[in-house]
């Protein structure tokens, strides 16, 4: 039986988001200690720098650069935004960081889907990630352009 987009719920009963697609090959959910940015090497700091957007109008919200978005992400009032980060980018790239499956001996805490219906599940990742930024307290002050 197939349940409309949005309303799947994982094993246990819990709400999967929009962006999480169908079942995963192999079985249920892996286990595994979780995903930070830094371990990742997406925390900011080092490698190329940034160049800053030019500021907007008053009218229009507030700019900011890359390391402020990440600093502000890194924030602990938007530590549910910064997981459904991590959880999309885990769902794609697994816990090798080059796109293969988990192995037999890895447990990840997330469904693992790759490349497969990529284009999609982005459009679904970004909508809900609007939505969400748009009314959370560390983010509306920022308008569409921020």
């Amino acid at each position: 039986r197939r349940a409309r987009a949005g309303a799947r719920a994982a094993p246990g009963g819990a709400r999967r988001p929009p962006w999480a697609g169908g079942g995963r090959a192999g079985g249920g959910p892996r286990r595994g200690p979780p995903i930070s940015f830094q371990s990742r090497g997406w925390g900011g700091g080092e490698g190329g720098a940034e160049k800053p957007k030019p500021k907007q109008p008053d009218n229009e919200g507030v700019t900011i650069t890359y390391n402020e978005f990440i600093g502000r992400l890194m924030r602990p009032e938007s530590k549910d935004l910064a997981k459904l980060v991590r959880t999309f980018i885990s769902s794609i790239l697994g816990p090798n960081g080059d796109g293969s499956p988990p192995g037999r001996n890895q447990s990840v805490d997330y469904d693992f889907y790759g490349s497969h219906m990529l284009q999609r599940r982005c459009e679904l990742f970004f909508k809900e990630m609007e939505t969400k930024m748009s009314t959370h307290v560390s983010w509306k002050d920022l308008g569409e352009d921020g």
